[in-house]
């Protein structure tokens, strides 16, 4: 093809492509209506590439297992770890001493009671289980199931806390006090231990903002009033942009 912008261009020369076997690898798909070369070019992972996502713990009886501070300050302080118990509890995005103590000052409950079969020799503690076998806490459904009934499940505090339910905009805490969160909440935890807290951030600024909540929408199921819930397998599927990822890498 020969020719100048100004007068336009003719064909010199026609020559046959083969059109069978697999695309050069310099060849990129397009959708339509993409106007951005970037845009285009733009690439995703899910989020369960670099975070663990799963549902906080199931205690069995929140009424026993959930803490006032008045309630903890009567156990020995390796009792019992920081807890997020409910999204209306927590006034900002983000989860730090001051939110964690303002929760407590409110009388509510921010402990997770945290024992092992060591602390029941304790007498406090030895007390407090008694009280609990009165009250029948032993034949709740998932007390009954554990080795011990008094002990809940381990897991690592996450990143980010996670609203799964939303009439509008999905909620996401940033994790600072590392609370442990009931099932009330998803956590996500990194995959790996981070220098800096910038990377988190990152992740949690793009699910707050429009492209973010615009995919956790499309992911979403739709219940009654309006209402929107994500489960943890499709949560765990959001595609999220390639250099957050990396970032996060």
């Amino acid at each position: 093809m020969e020719g100048e912008l100004g007068s336009g261009f003719s064909i010199a020369k026609v020559q046959e492509v083969a059109r069978e076997g697999s695309p050069p690898n310099n060849f990129l798909f397009t959708t339509s209506g993409t106007s951005s070369p970037l845009g285009r070019r733009q690439r995703t992972v899910p989020l369960a590439s670099i975070a663990h996502i799963r549902r906080g713990v199931a205690t069995g009886c929140n009424q026993f297992f959930l803490l006032t501070d008045e309630q903890a300050a009567k156990l020995p302080d390796t009792t019992y770890v920081p807890a997020a118990t409910r999204l209306r509890d927590i006034s900002t995005d983000r989860l730090d001493e001051a939110a964690h103590d303002a929760i407590g000052a409110r009388g509510l409950r921010r402990w997770l009671l945290w024992l092992s079969e060591e602390d029941a020799d304790d007498h406090i503690v030895s007390q407090l289980l008694e009280q609990g076998e009165v009250n029948g806490v032993p034949d709740a459904h998932l007390c009954k199931v554990r080795k011990l009934w008094y002990a809940v499940e381990r897991i690592a505090a996450p990143d980010l806390l996670f609203g799964p339910m939303s009439k509008g905009r999905f909620r996401l805490i940033v994790n600072d006090v590392k609370a442990v969160p009931t099932n009330t909440f998803y956590g996500i935890r990194i995959r790996r231990t981070l220098e800096s807290v910038e990377p988190v951030a990152m992740l949690a600024s793009w699910i707050r903002g429009p492209a973010g909540q615009d995919a956790l929408a499309n992911a979403s199921r739709q219940h009654g009033s309006g209402t929107l819930k994500i489960e943890p397998r499709d949560l765990a599927d959001l595609q999220i942009p390639i250099h957050i990822a990396q970032a996060l890498d």
